[in-house]
């Protein structure tokens, strides 16, 4: 008898509501929805955050490339190359990302070097021959040569420049979030 009335039961209108409902119901699927919407919330920005900081990563590295290209060339003769015209403002050299599209002028300094963030920043360089013991300074505060890395808009970078300065001095627009190096 036992038996019986647990069969009966397991026939009932609950057997029967699972047999037909196999899907999800619409609380379900709105629940799942949230979930995922709060998520990707979350991981959107973070992603975006990271890849910001690794595009200013490279572009300190490129800058730092340049700089050291600089000082081979000063190693090699003895004096920077020129880039750049004083003025006002000064006019740097604006550095192709491409070697094969480089100047010729700029070509053998910067043979070696390929920037890894070529798409989000546009190289240049201001330098002068010589250093006159009596004026340290090219174009205002400029030792010697400075290279920057001027991010292309369309990065989330607008407005982000980058420096370094042959004296070693390193300085970044507020935009790139930091002012420091």
């Amino acid at each position: 008898m036992f038996h019986h009335n647990l069969l009966i039961w397991s026939q009932g209108p609950l057997s029967c509501r699972r047999a037909h409902g196999r899907g999800f119901t619409m609380i379900e699927l709105m629940v799942t929805l949230a979930v995922v919407a709060i998520l990707a919330a979350i991981a959107v920005p973070s992603y975006q955050s990271y890849i910001k900081k690794s595009r200013l990563s490279g572009a300190k590295s490129d800058v730092v490339g340049m700089s050291l290209a600089m000082e081979r060339a000063y190693q090699k003769d003895l004096a920077y190359p020129a880039f750049g015209t004083c003025g006002s403002p000064p006019t740097p050299l604006t550095v192709a990302a491409a070697p094969a599209s480089r100047t010729a002028s700029a070509a053998p300094v910067f043979s070696g070097w390929i920037p890894t963030q070529a798409s989000a920043f546009q190289y240049a360089v201001q330098s002068s021959k010589t250093i006159p013991p009596a004026a340290p300074n090219l174009c205002g505060d400029v030792y010697g040569y400075e290279v920057s890395a001027t991010a292309n808009n369309g990065f989330e970078l607008n407005g982000c420049v980058i420096v370094l300065q042959g004296t070693g001095a390193r300085t970044a627009t507020a935009n790139c979030g930091f002012t420091a190096w």
